[in-house]
């Protein structure tokens, strides 16, 4: 399983840097953030985008 998911990483590490030079690059950006419980712990599911581009990325903090 450890190595499925550091193959994943890798294969998508091209991807997620196209995507955040997208983003950065873009005059508009618009962000958002939104709270949930999960097990009892809090966390966040983090979304940016512009008119090309979407990414959505989950933390605890």
């Amino acid at each position: 399983m450890v190595q499925f998911v550091l193959r994943l990483h890798e294969a998508q590490a091209d991807w997620e840097d196209r995507v955040f030079t997208q983003l950065l690059q873009s005059p508009v950006m618009f962000v958002d953030e939104t709270g949930l419980t999960v097990d009892r712990k809090n966390h966040w599911i983090h979304v940016i985008r512009c008119w090309i581009t979407m990414c959505f990325f989950v933390t605890t903090q």
